[in-house]
C-alpha cells in the first residue's frame, strides 16, 4: 500500500527487484488528508479552537477555565470536560440533554451520600525493613537494653515453621488452623455461654489455667471439632445444632429435686432460664410497643435519659435527645460515653467499657424495676402497646387480651385475665377522679390521641401494657 498525501501527484509506480523470486501481488494507492476539527465531538479540537472564536455566550466561569489552560487529570480540567460533554458535545445536546433534570437529581442524591461519608483510619502493618527494634530492658530500665525480641505465639501451642513471617495475616492463619485447639473452643464456649446463660467453662474469658474446668469436657470438644470441619466455621450451623437439640429444648420449669441436686443446673436437666440483656430488653419492649426503627447505620443517636447524668461530663457539653425515628432506634447506635454510661442499660449489667469484659455477671436490684417502670423508653413503648392494642380492637376486654398476647406469646389464661381486667377497671377509676393526671400521662408518653378515643380508658391501658412489660416471663427467656 502506498500513502499518498493530498500535495502530491503520481504519473506512474515502478517496482524493482535485485535477485531472488518474487509473486507482485495488486497494488493500492491509499490517499492521507487531514481531518477538519470536530469541536462537537473532540475536546481537544474545542480548546484548539477557542481562542479562534472566544465566544461571550460561553458562560463566565467557563471562559476562566479555559484561558486557565488547566492541566490533564485536574479538576479543573475535569469540570471543564464534564460541562463540554453535557451542554457542547453531540452526544450531551442529543441523549444527555433529554435527561438532563434525571442526571442533575442523580449526582445531587451523590453529593448527599459522600457528604455522610466518614473516613475509617487504615491501620497498615510495616514492611520487615521499617519495624523498630524492640529489646528486652533489664530490670525494666530503658537504659540497660538487653536481647532482641520479636512477636511470636504461645510456645504450648503449635508454632509456626522458622521461616514463616510474623505478621497478621499468619497469625490470622495461625489462630484457626486444624492444629490449635483454643479458637474454636473459646468461640464455641461463647456461643453456649449466650444460649445457656453460662458456658461449658463458666470463665468465658479465661479458658487457661486460672479458669475453672469445663464441666462438660468431651461435648466442648465434639462441637468444636464438628465446627471446624463438618460446618467449617459457620455460627449459623453451629447454633442451630445447638437449638435443636433435646438439651436445649427441654422444659425449663424447676422441680424440688433439680433445686435439691443441681441448683445452678450444671448438668443441664433442664433448659436456660435466663435474663436478657440490657440492650435485648430495651430493644424488645420498643419492638412490641411497635415503635423500634430497623433503620441499619448511621451515627450514634441520643435516646431519652434522665437529667443530670451527663453533668459528670466536666467538658460543657449537653445531651442532646434525639427526635422522630433516632429517639427509638436500637441500643446498639446509643452514643456511649465511658465516664457517663447510659443509665438504663447500666442498670441491667451493661458494662461500662472502662476494660474489656467478655462476660456479664447478672444481678438483681429493685432499681432495675424502677427504670423499666418510669424511664421515659419504657412508657413510650408501653403507650406504643396500647395504641396497639385500641386500634386492633373494638372492646377494652379484647385490647387486653391483644397487649398480653403480643408481649407473651400465648393468651392470658383466666386467672391472668381476671387480673389484668381489674387492674384496667381500677386505673379508669384512679383517672376518673384526676382527668389532668390521665392527660399528663398520654402526653408524656408522646401519644397524640383522637379526639373520638377516651383518654382514660388510653391512659389506664397504658398503664397495663406498663405492667406487662415489667413481668418477669417478659424480661427473661425460658
Amino acid at each position: 500500500t502506498i500513502a499518498i498525501t493530498p500535495d502530491k501527484k503520481i504519473t506512474g509506480v515502478a517496482l524493482s527487484q535485485i535477485g531472488g523470486l518474487v509473486e507482485w501481488g495488486g497494488v493500492r494507492l491509499r490517499g492521507i488528508r487531514e481531518e477538519a476539527p470536530r469541536p462537537l465531538s473532540n475536546f481537544d479540537d474545542f480548546l484548539n479552537l477557542y481562542p479562534q472564536f472566544q465566544s461571550q455566550l460561553l458562560p463566565a466561569e467557563i471562559r476562566s477555565l479555559i484561558e486557565q489552560n488547566p492541566e490533564l487529570g485536574s479538576d479543573s480540567y475535569q469540570n471543564l470536560f464534564d460541562w463540554w460533554k453535557s451542554d457542547v458535545s453531540l452526544y450531551g445536546r442529543m441523549i444527555l440533554f433529554s435527561r438532563k433534570q434525571e442526571i442533575a437529581q442523580t449526582r445531587k442524591l451523590l453529593e448527599s451520600i459522600q457528604s455522610r461519608a466518614v473516613s475509617v483510619p487504615i491501620l497498615a502493618s510495616l514492611s520487615a525493613e521499617m519495624k523498630r527494634e524492640t529489646r528486652l530492658l533489664q530490670r525494666g530500665s530503658y537504659l540497660q537494653p538487653g536481647e532482641i525480641v520479636t512477636g511470636n505465639v504461645p510456645e504450648f501451642l503449635h508454632s509456626p515453621s522458622s521461616d514463616t513471617p510474623m505478621n497478621r495475616l499468619e497469625l490470622a492463619k495461625w489462630l484457626v488452623h486444624p492444629d490449635n485447639p483454643l479458637t474454636a473452643r473459646v468461640q464455641v464456649n461463647r456461643i453456649w455461654e449466650q444460649l445457656f446463660g453460662k458456658g461449658l467453662v463458666r470463665t468465658v474469658e479465661d479458658l487457661g489455667t486460672q479458669g475453672e474446668l469445663p464441666s462438660h469436657p468431651e461435648l466442648l470438644d465434639h462441637l468444636a471439632v464438628t465446627w471446624q470441619e463438618s460446618d467449617q466455621w459457620s455460627f449459623k450451623a453451629l447454633i442451630r445444632r445447638i437449638m435443636l437439640s433435646d438439651t436445649y429444648r427441654q422444659s425449663s420449669r424447676q422441680t424440688p429435686e433439680h433445686l435439691r441436686t443441681d441448683p445452678d443446673n450444671v448438668w443441664l436437666a433442664r433448659a436456660p432460664r435466663t435474663r436478657l440483656t440490657a440492650e435485648m430488653i430495651r430493644d424488645q419492649a420498643l419492638a412490641v410497643g411497635g415503635l423500634l426503627s430497623r433503620k441499619l447505620y448511621g451515627p450514634p443517636v441520643y435516646p431519652p435519659q434522665p437529667d443530670g447524668v451527663w453533668q459528670v461530663v466536666y467538658n460543657g457539653s449537653n445531651w442532646p435527645t434525639s427526635v422522630g425515628e433516632n429517639r427509638v432506634r436500637r441500643s446498639l447506635y446509643t452514643y456511649w460515653r465511658r465516664t457517663a454510661p447510659y443509665p438504663a442499660m447500666l442498670i441491667f449489667d451493661s458494662p461500662d467499657r472502662q476494660v474489656c469484659q467478655s462476660r456479664r455477671i447478672r444481678t438483681n436490684t429493685p432499681l432495675q424495676a424502677l427504670v423499666t417502670l418510669n424511664d421515659p423508653v419504657y412508657i413510650e413503648a408501653a403507650a406504643g402497646l396500647a395504641k396497639l392494642a385500641l386500634s386492633e380492637n373494638d372492646t377494652v376486654l379484647d385490647a387486653v387480651t391483644f397487649a398480653f398476647r403480643r408481649a407473651l406469646s400465648r393468651k392470658p389464661e383466666s386467672a391472668e385475665l381476671e387480673t389484668l381486667m381489674s387492674l384496667v377497671s381500677q386505673q379508669i377509676d384512679h383517672f376518673s377522679e384526676s382527668p389532668e393526671n390521665a392527660q399528663a400521662l398520654i402526653e408524656g408518653a408522646n401519644w397524640d390521641i383522637s379526639t373520638e378515643q377516651d383518654p382514660l380508658e388510653a391512659a389506664a391501658l397504658i398503664i397495663l401494657a406498663n405492667v406487662i412489660l415489667n413481668l418477669d416471663e417478659f424480661l427473661v427467656r425460658g
